[in-house]
């Protein structure tokens, strides 16, 4: 993604064996899909790497020094051109985790006034009070009250 018109990604390296199994799809990404996506991406630096005996990868350097790697391993070349262009688009900048569940420009004006007084009392409180006598003191107290 670019940043006020600039390209974030500088230098895009992918990784390959040319032995192994698990190369396959970024082997024939490379014949395939890969001078297309240079073509249509003049200001990246794209280098082919050759590492025997490894997992293919995409290494990416951003303009702020930051690197992003992806395992491509047992990926069809569709599915590595979108984690390129994933690449491509991203702004290098680290993942952050969020501190809350949901983050939004207008907080709810509903106030939490954290001394517990909403959960005091379980019943109501003629409820509390009947549940806390025996049986014989709830019938004494329901005769009570029905002769007023």
């Amino acid at each position: 993604m670019a940043l006020r018109g600039v390209w974030q990604l500088q230098k895009l390296i992918v990784s390959y064996c040319n032995w192994g199994g698990s190369s396959r799809g970024i082997r024939a990404f490379m014949e395939s899909e890969l001078p297309v996506f240079k073509e249509k991406n003049p200001q990246l630096e794209v280098v082919t790497e050759l590492i025997r005996g490894q997992h293919p990868h995409l290494k990416a350097f951003y303009k702020n020094k930051n690197e992003r790697v992806i395992c491509v391993k047992n990926m069809d070349p569709e599915d590595v051109l979108h984690h390129a262009t994933r690449l491509r688009n991203a702004l290098g900048r680290k993942v952050i985790k969020l501190r809350t569940r949901h983050v939004t420009k207008r907080p709810s004006v509903q106030v939490n006034s954290g001394n517990g007084s909403r959960y005091r009392y379980r019943y109501c409180s003629c409820c509390y009070l009947f549940s806390s006598l025996s049986k014989n003191k709830i019938g004494l107290m329901i005769t009570i009250a029905s002769e007023r």
